[in-house]
């Protein structure tokens, strides 16, 4: 049996063979030349290449877009002062940081950005601006300061920047414009020219317009000025560039307002001159120690 089924499929065959024997030329015509398969499987290697490089196109771009959203930093730098000490730096693009005595900050360069954290101490930023930042001033930098919880935006060109605490900064415009925005980001206040700022446990507190920036400033040429303040409150001041061996006797006279200037380097003959533009003397002790005390 199995033989007869073999040789009754070969006759099918045969005769199969045969019937097609007249259609031979017509369907060996409609099949492609050995050159067109070849041309067909380049045509199809060279579409699957392009859509390779799109695909590698598109992941690029988007690596570069997730790269400019991230912001990430590419370089940073330290800057401080000890007690007493104050220095210039000049920042890789141009910009000028003045740091007051017992300084700390940290300058961190990203891609779109210049971020600067001011952790302690008192600092003014002369901010270097390209040519066009007028016209584009999107497409530059952003210069921003960080003190405590509030965050300063520069617009302008010169700004002064002292944080009291990590709850208390002050921020002064000496040119141009800056944008404060509070700690949660819920206020924000535009800085001009002559006006200061004082914030408070991440909020924006008193606006002072027609201020006297230069004065803020004289720390830079030497000189600290006081107008109608408490003696405690410029003896505070006076220590900030070195403990003095200084004390006031009653805790009310520390009260006392008064008004006058001081020269950084010689900062005791402030003290011994306070008797004479105010009701108080001063006596020494056997430790050294000069006493404020109310006049009698």
């Amino acid at each position: 049996m199995p033989r007869q089924d073999d040789q009754k499929q070969l006759k099918t065959q045969k005769q199969v063979q045969q019937a097609l024997i007249p259609f031979e030329d017509a369907l060996i015509a409609q099949l492609p030349k050995p050159e067109e398969i070849i041309q067909a499987a380049l045509q199809r290697q060279q579409k699957q290449r392009r859509r390779q490089k799109n695909i590698l196109s598109l992941l690029f771009l988007a690596t570069l877009g997730g790269i400019w959203w991230w912001n990430p930093v590419y370089d940073q730098h330290y800057l401080s002062t000890g007690i007493g000490e104050q220095k210039d730096y000049i920042l890789s693009d141009g910009s000028q940081i003045k740091l007051n005595t017992a300084t700390q900050l940290q300058i961190a360069y990203h891609l779109r950005s210049r971020n600067i954290q001011l952790e302690h101490g008192e600092a003014t930023f002369h901010v270097k601006h390209a040519f066009w930042h007028a016209w584009l001033p999107w497409a530059e930098r952003r210069f921003e300061v960080r003190s405590g919880n509030i965050r300063i935006e520069d617009i302008g060109t010169v700004f002064n920047v002292r944080q009291f605490t990590a709850d208390h900064t002050q921020v002064a415009v000496l040119q141009g414009q800056v944008q404060v925005w509070s700690a949660d980001q819920q206020q924000t206040m535009l800085l001009k020219t002559g006006e200061s700022l004082m914030t408070s446990i991440g909020q924006l507190n008193t606006l002072q317009q027609s201020v006297d920036v230069q004065q803020l400033i004289a720390w830079q040429k030497g000189h600290y000025y006081f107008n109608n303040q408490s003696l405690a409150e410029v003896l505070a001041e006076l220590n900030r560039y070195g403990e003095l061996p200084v004390k006031i006797q009653q805790g009310q006279l520390g009260q006392l307002r008064i008004s006058g200037q001081a020269n950084l380097a010689h900062r005791m003959q402030l003290i011994h001159a306070l008797p004479t533009f105010s009701a108080v003397s001063i006596v020494q002790d056997e430790q050294g120690i000069f006493w404020i005390k109310a006049k009698k």
